[in-house]
């Protein structure tokens, strides 16, 4: 008789109406359960990976090694030492450029390459007009107490442009500034 009651209860547990109803009391409590503990470990991922993302960040401004400081250290110290001197407008061979010429002188004890100059161009008013960049390519090398001159032209404007306004864009006054150079290391073959 036991074994019959455990196997009616056993068939009216097993149906399908009663897993269904059992399903339903109990769906929205596994449905708070399981959302609570995806927004946890969804915060706790994201927590995370923003400390990872943040250590990264600071490390690209920061994170510079012994080797890295020491060389940007010396490269400061060399940049100090790299003069410009006599820069000034010319006269172009076309009206639509403005020519500027100088010198650059390296006192460092270092042999340097790959030279940026930064030109920055003012009106009347001393109102800056324009910044331009140029890269000194025909300087390869510029050795210890070496001087070299140098030479780069800025655009005014079209051939279609009257002269008189191609002569208004022209810089009052210049001021360039060495913005980048490198440094040549010695080769390990020379040791």
């Amino acid at each position: 008789m036991r074994e019959y009651r455990e196997s009616i209860i056993w068939k009216v547990l097993n149906s399908p109406l009663i897993v269904v109803v059992v399903a339903l009391v109990l769906w929205p409590l596994l449905s708070t359960l399981t959302a609570s503990y995806a927004v946890t470990s969804l915060k706790d991922a994201l927590v995370e990976s923003s400390k990872e993302m943040a250590t990264e960040f600071k490390g690209a401004f920061s994170g510079n090694s012994e080797k890295e400081t020491k060389k940007i250290l010396d490269n400061i110290e060399v940049a100090k030492k790299i003069k410009l001197e006599s820069v000034k407008t010319a006269p172009s061979s076309w009206k639509t450029q403005e020519k500027i010429i100088g010198t650059i002188t390296n006192n460092s004890k270092e042999i340097i390459k790959s030279i940026n100059l930064t030109a920055s161009f003012y009106d009347t008013s001393g109102e800056l007009i324009d910044v331009q960049e140029a890269w000194l390519s025909k300087i390869k090398y510029l050795m210890p107490g070496d001087s070299k001159d140098f030479t780069f032209t800025r655009n005014l404007g079209s051939h279609s442009d009257p002269e008189d306004e191609l002569a208004k864009r022209k810089g009052e006054s210049i001021e360039v500034v060495l913005s980048d150079f490198s440094i040549v290391e010695e080769s390990k073959d020379s040791e």
